[in-house]
């Protein structure tokens, strides 16, 4: 197991208990890497791309800025429900191209 990473999380493996866990690179086009139990082998859980993490860190800090603007109805109540979808699911391209266009207007950027 070629392990770039040991237990990143301080975290055990949910099956064996073991804390030896490791980062081991995906190679494909989907997951960056995984988070594997050293002991018993067993995928722990998919890690997501660098790129794609701070692409969500940056639409968390933008939805939070255009929280504390004054907004037309409609694009407040946007806002919040974008807020709680993306604590589940990615925003689609339609939300995202929604959200850019009302933080250009607003002057907010990330």
């Amino acid at each position: 197991m070629n392990n770039t990473n040991v237990n990143p999380e301080n975290v055990v493996c949910k099956y064996c208990q073991s804390p030896h866990l490791v980062v081991v690179p995906a190679y494909n086009e989907v997951h960056h890497s995984k988070l594997v139990c050293k002991s018993c082998g067993k995928l722990q859980r998919w890690l997501p791309k660098p790129s794609t993490v701070e692409s969500a860190k940056r639409t968390l800090e933008t939805i939070s800025l255009l929280k504390r603007k004054t907004l037309p109805p409609k694009e407040q109540a946007f806002i919040e429900s974008l807020s709680d979808w993306i604590r589940f699911k990615r925003p689609t391209p339609k939300q995202t191209a929604w959200l850019e266009r009302i933080a250009a207007r607003e002057g907010v950027t990330v």
